[in-house]
């Protein structure tokens, strides 16, 4: 009798037909032979390695094409596993994030006469970084708001950011297709406009 309960639990869990089940994507298979210290195995899944130069190619050539085809097949397969149980996935996460102090500041560091900070406002995904002349009543400037960066791109990422030795321009490298491929794009900190001298393909850092 113990066993009832849990044999209940498992029932509700099941689809009602083999029918309704998603149908998982079966990657191709194609054999490539692999040599190194004198043995030999088979990779059949080889075919999805990618080199460098195919992962920063944009647009993608056709084999990269197909291995981001099948990640996305793979993606879609977990979305519909998963989708009786979104409600669930949603409030999970609307309960952990409410855990998080959304509204919050970093520690100020000095540099070059300068005081740096990066703060994060409720409401918004990415970070706000903010400069203050070490001088008194020398006010803060927000120089590089990542919420207005990300507008108009479903991904978005600041590697990092460099300030000239003459405080006026900022080198900062943004990721906007999450392959970790960065563009490196300059701003005129004396006057808040962007440059149009940019470098793509960079490793960000």
């Amino acid at each position: 009798m113990r066993a009832l309960p849990f044999i209940l639990i498992l029932a509700a869990c099941r689809p009602a037909t083999t029918m309704e089940r998603p149908v998982p994507p079966r990657p191709d298979k194609e054999p490539h032979l692999l040599s190194l210290h004198g043995h030999d195995r088979t990779d059949p899944y080889f075919w999805m390695r990618l080199s460098e130069e195919q992962r920063d190619a944009d647009p993608p050539d056709a084999h990269t094409q197909r291995v981001i085809d099948h990640l996305n097949a793979e993606n879609a397969y977990a979305e519909a596993v998963l989708a009786p149980v979104k409600d669930l996935r949603d409030s999970l996460y609307a309960e952990m994030r409410g855990r998080i102090k959304e509204t919050d500041m970093s520690v100020p560091y000095r540099e070059n006469g300068y005081w740096y900070h990066h703060r994060f406002e409720e409401g918004k995904e990415y970070a706000v970084h903010v400069r203050r002349e070490d001088r008194e009543g020398a006010p803060e400037v927000d120089f590089l708001d990542e919420n207005k960066l990300s507008e108009g791109h479903a991904y978005f990422d600041l590697a990092d950011f460099e300030v000239s030795p003459g405080n006026g321009l900022v080198c900062y490298s943004v990721d906007t297709v999450g392959r970790r491929v960065y563009e490196l794009r300059f701003l005129d900190l004396r006057t808040g406009e962007e440059l149009s001298d940019r470098i793509p393909r960079t490793a960000g850092g």
